[in-house]
């Protein structure tokens, strides 16, 4: 078990002299591997707001109203991760007649994962796979192998089907294509946004990311669609059937978003001090670490 702080800073620029709503779906996940140990944030606008607990799939989602001009949120989580550690037992494909109830609408296509239209490709390429878990590891080859990984490419809209057309996509496209093979393939499966870090001589080195987690007899299993690696080192945010349940910000109203940023330290207790500042009031940022993610979280809007 390792204790982490980690800090997601997001700016924007609300133009409409009525203001904009947000819906806000970035506090880390609480769960048997994360446990929360201090969180807090702070708002450079005197709005009312409340860190929410455990909700539905167990993202953790708050909405706010905010006034025209500057507006800027700075959170915070210290939490304990124990490393997810992949138990040697069998992972077989289960009969859909037999599914628990609470997994059957990872079947379904949905917005961003339409499987329906992707399944001649699925069974084409993978229906004679061993099924299981060497099924699951065919797609994620399939993919790394055959769609370009551009951290950039894809629009806030771009779907499987646009991916596949494509060829190209980010982390999320990539994400939506193999979840799409994998339900075309009758395998339940859901997106998982979060950060994944890297193990720095000093500090660990995060960037958002997502990834794909498929229901087995085992489980749950969780697999980055775009590394070979193993993804114990990644902090969940949130799940759902696609990035229309899983956006960090889904923003009502005339707004400009700025680049986010994600830093992360490793046993530090700084940032817990930050943990007793108020939710409201004047912004005191302070500066990020040097390690920042690039890459820009999903946003709907609306």
């Amino acid at each position: 078990m390792q204790i982490y702080s980690v800090e997601m800073r997001f700016v924007y620029d609300v133009r409409d002299a009525s203001g904009a709503d947000f819906i806000f779906g970035f506090p880390v996940a609480a769960d048997k591997q994360q446990v929360i140990l201090d969180e807090a944030m702070k708002i450079n606008q005197p709005v009312e707001c409340k860190l929410p607990a455990r909700l539905r799939r167990g993202n953790r989602v708050f909405h706010l109203h905010a006034e025209q001009g500057n507006f800027e949120l700075l959170y915070s989580s210290t939490f304990s991760l124990t490393q997810r550690v992949f138990q040697s037992r069998e992972y077989n494909e289960v009969p859909i007649g037999v599914l628990p109830s609470s997994v059957l609408p990872y079947l379904y296509p949905s917005r961003y994962c339409q499987s329906d239209k992707l399944a001649a490709i699925a069974y084409r390429n993978f229906g004679k796979s061993e099924p299981g878990l060497q099924r699951i590891a065919a797609v994620r080859a399939w993919v790394r192998n055959y769609i370009a990984y551009y951290p950039a490419a894809g629009a806030t809209t771009a779907s499987a089907l646009d991916t596949m057309i494509d060829r190209a996509g980010g982390g999320r496209e990539i994400a939506h294509l193999t979840i799409s093979f994998l339900r075309a393939l009758n395998i339940p499966s859901r997106l998982v946004t979060g950060i994944s870090f890297t193990e720095g001589e000093t500090q660990p080195m995060p960037t958002f990311h997502a990834c794909v987690e498929a229901f087995l007899s085992g489980g749950w299993v969780l697999l980055d669609p775009i590394s070979a690696g193993d993804t114990k080192n990644f902090i969940r945010i949130g799940r759902g059937r696609d990035a229309a349940d899983t956006a960090y910000a889904t923003i009502f109203g005339a707004v400009i978003s700025m680049q986010p940023t994600v830093s992360m330290e490793r046993d530090s207790s700084n940032l817990t001090q930050l943990g007793k500042s108020p939710s409201t009031g004047d912004l005191n940022c302070k500066q990020l670490s040097r390690y920042s993610g690039a890459r820009h979280p999903a946003e709907l809007r609306f």
